[in-house]
């Protein structure tokens, strides 16, 4: 097996040239990849990190982050066992509703055997390699398509990807359960790591993924650049929950690319919690007629955190739906950014777009920069969109608390039901109940940020 050859770009500050030999080393991979790794690899040496003159990048606080000080993780093994950790952070979140099949990794490595699923293909990255490199091509080529913004977050992590889980669901193929998808992320301490999460749905298949990526609640420090591609063809159907909870002390900086088909009908709840900076940046590709995409948010960002969502949804054929709503509870010094865009392009007739971005603010210190905008270059559309930021409402809080209803408790029914118009959207009981539960414990901890 050849190890991968570093051709020299110009210097950069930023990235090791160790990199790239270590994580391709030893490694029998095609042509192809190698080609894609070195193109990736060759920009994201001469990129710099981004600057606050970028629109999108402004109000992003990168102050404390150095690259140079992250090196590759260690070569994923099978894990054996769970971590005790990881075994407690499951029995206290388990859910009886519903019925669905089970997947626990550790550092992206299976513990035990990939779960029966029919005709549907769960495989690890290093398999998909082997085993399906064609699907694992045009994941690959999707996250890397230039016509989308990228930064040295994106390009590092199209370059080093060396673990992940591809989801393939053939055509006409269904899931019989939710597949549920629990990862444990504990690379050591300093270390880049570039996980790499697929869903390729073809004809008139169906499915609904359960994913939360997670962490020991005391990590050292670490940059995470988790890639989420959702490829759907013609008439797919797929409804996907994924939750990042890893530890505050973590740098996380995710990718997400989405395709819409024909007729394709997908619906995604990202659950944000956790990271000291964490951002994701959505680019969906809305190309099929009758298509229709729903995107929403909920997030909790405190402490000292900094949570940032940058989406873009962009209508390449008229006659499809796109609805993007995100809402945000922030407290004690924590910052939430949201840029969201919706683009219309030329020949888009009967496109019906929405977006919405709604933050409530629970500290005097807490702090939201919102920035919805419309790109439209049709005539005969509809599209809508709107941001708002506020505090609790006090009469609301004034009659809860004159029925009885102590103040601590009183405010975590308005921050529930601040969040109800996104869970009254997911419809099954098992995705239900996992938000619901995550959300009441998230409200749990606002009295910790309070103190912070």
């Amino acid at each position: 097996m050849e190890t991968l050859r570093i051709v020299e770009p110009p210097k950069s500050p930023l990235l090791n040239d160790r990199f790239l030999a270590q994580i391709t080393q030893g490694r029998d991979e095609p042509d192809w990849l190698r080609d894609l790794r070195r193109e990736a690899w060759a920009q994201a040496r001469i990129s710099t990190l981004p600057n606050r003159r970028a629109e999108h990048w402004r109000f992003t606080e990168l102050r404390g982050l150095s690259l140079t000080r992250f090196s590759p993780p260690e070569p994923p093994r099978a894990p054996g066992e769970l971590p005790a950790e990881f075994s407690t952070y499951l029995a206290e979140r388990e859910v009886e509703e519903g019925e669905t099949v089970r997947l626990n990794l550790v550092n992206f490595e299976p513990v035990g055997p990939l779960p029966e699923t029919g005709q549907v293909r769960v495989m690890t990255f290093t398999q998909a390699v082997a085993e399906a490199p064609e699907l694992l091509r045009r994941v690959l080529k999707s996250l890397a398509q230039r016509k989308f913004p990228h930064s040295v977050f994106s390009l590092a992590q199209q370059a080093l990807t060396d673990r992940g889980l591809i989801v393939h669901l053939p055509a006409g193929e269904s899931l019989s359960a939710v597949l549920e998808v629990n990862a444990w992320l504990d690379p050591g301490e300093g270390r880049l790591v570039a996980p790499l999460i697929a869903v390729v749905a073809e004809k008139g298949s169906r499915g609904t993924i359960y994913l939360d990526l997670t962490g020991p609640a005391e990590a050292e420090e670490n940059l995470v650049l988790p890639s989420l591609a959702i490829l759907t063809d013609q008439e797919a159907e797929l409804t996907l929950v994924h939750k990042q909870t890893l530890a505050q002390s973590q740098w996380v900086f995710a990718t997400r690319r989405i395709e819409l088909a024909p007729r394709a009908r997908l619906k995604v709840l990202e659950v944000s919690v956790g990271g000291r900076l964490a951002r994701t940046e959505t680019t969906t590709e809305i190309a099929g007629q009758g298509s229709e995409v729903e995107l929403l948010g909920i997030t909790f960002a405190g402490s000292r955190q900094q949570i940032n969502h940058y989406v873009i949804n962009r209508h390449s054929v008229g006659e499809a739906h796109s609805d993007l709503l995100y809402k945000t509870a922030v407290g004690g010094r924590g910052r939430y950014v949201f840029y969201g865009n919706i683009v219309v392009e030329k020949n888009c007739d009967l496109t019906n777009a929405y977006l919405a971005n709604r933050n409530l603010l629970l500290s005097d210190q807490a702090k939201v920069n919102t920035m919805p905008t419309l790109e439209i270059m049709s005539n005969d559309v509809r599209c809508t969109h709107g941001a708002t930021v506020g505090k609790l409402d006090e009469e609301m809080r004034f009659y809860l608390l004159s029925r009885g209803i102590p103040p601590g408790e009183a405010q975590k029914l308005l921050v529930f039901g601040f969040f109800g118009e996104v869970l009254k959207r997911i419809e099954d009981p098992f995705l239900r109940k996992k938000v619901d539960q995550s959300v009441a414990r998230n409200i749990e901890r606002i009295g910790t940020w309070q103190e912070s």
